[in-house]
């Protein structure tokens, strides 16, 4: 826990988000909340297409289960975390749609920005106004695009 919550504090004192990051910072750190106990919990790799969805008060509408509260979808590759998430699966899409406070991890890089779109079956995304950090430099676009190619 304590490389965790280093890694957090490192990504508030660098500045990423804004000034209405408050709340789900100050969530995200107190001990003992579901939201800090899910930063511990690792999917196992027999486990690999599974997908675990951490959503505060969540709603379920024609298909979607969505959050404006703050949550977490999380598999053996990707991590989501953001203050407003939306979620679909079926037949035709495996999709997910976050935003606010958003941070994702994918492949053991990191990305932050004003909003990402991940569609599972392709296994691709996009971070928008988004940015990261490539040794020894970060770096920001209008669009990051993630694939399974080059991450």
């Amino acid at each position: 826990m304590r490389k965790t919550a280093l890694a957090i504090i490192f990504f508030l004192a660098t500045g990423f988000g804004g000034p209405t990051d408050g709340h789900l910072r100050t969530f995200a750190l107190k001990k003992g909340s579901e939201f800090s106990k899910s930063f511990d919990e690792k999917p196992t790799k027999e486990k690999k297409e599974s997908l675990y969805i951490d959503l505060r008060n969540p709603t379920y509408k024609d298909g979607t289960l969505s959050t404006n509260e703050g949550g977490i979808l999380q598999n053996s590759e990707i991590r989501i975390q953001a203050r407003k998430i939306s979620y679909t699966q079926n037949s035709q899409k495996h999709l997910v749609r976050a935003e606010g406070d958003l941070m994702v991890q994918y492949r053991n890089k990191a990305y932050v920005g004003k909003s990402f779109e991940f569609n599972f079956l392709e296994n691709r995304g996009t971070v928008i106004d988004g940015k990261t950090y490539i040794s020894p430099f970060f770096i920001g676009g209008d669009e990051i695009s993630i694939d399974p190619e080059g991450g």
